[in-house]
């Protein structure tokens, strides 16, 4: 908090440490939601035990595969979280962006 009549430029300053502020949250955000995948996937390891014949090496397989699927998952809702509220808050350069990715990309 401040005290005093603030012009508009001192108002839209951000606080002195709140960027790294938010980079924290940004961080336990992704860690929160990977967790989050990573509890929801991780029944599949015990199903795949339950395969009679494959079920050493499915388990294998997915005792290396929910923890990276889950990450990417995390990764995944995580950026597209921040794209839609970057659309949000900037439109017009959003779909500058937009447009020229699809572009780059065709």
């Amino acid at each position: 908090l401040r005290r005093g009549r603030l012009d508009v430029a001192e108002l839209v300053r951000p606080a002195p440490g709140a960027e790294e502020g938010a980079w924290i949250l940004r961080l336990m955000g992704v860690l929160l939601a990977w967790l989050g995948f990573l509890l929801l996937l991780e029944p599949l390891t015990i199903a795949a035990h339950l395969v009679p014949g494959l079920g050493e090496l499915l388990a294998t397989l997915a005792r290396a595969g929910v923890p990276l699927s889950s990450m990417l998952l995390a990764l995944l809702l995580v950026v597209t979280t921040a794209a839609f509220a970057w659309m949000l808050t900037w439109p017009a350069l959003a779909l500058t962006f937009g447009v020229g990715g699809l572009a780059f990309s065709w």
